[in-house]
């Protein structure tokens, strides 16, 4: 089969602003910076590659999938 998607060092953040946390996640202060602003770390540095004709799922905090 054939790669159609290819996906590194992918990084979700859960929270009111992921933007700026990831910021500070970034500068290595991590998972006490984003507990005290009540952020969850969803995916951390994941490296998918998705082939033709598959199906993917990344689930989320509530258990709803997103499809890929």
């Amino acid at each position: 089969m054939t790669k159609k998607i290819s996906i590194k060092s992918l990084y979700k953040i859960f929270g009111k602003d992921p933007k700026r946390l990831w910021n500070m996640f970034k500068m290595d202060w991590k998972r006490p910076v984003l507990e005290k602003h009540n952020h969850v770390l969803g995916l951390s540095d994941i490296n998918l590659d998705i082939e033709d004709k598959s199906i993917q799922v990344v689930m989320g905090l509530s258990g709803s999938g997103n499809l890929l």
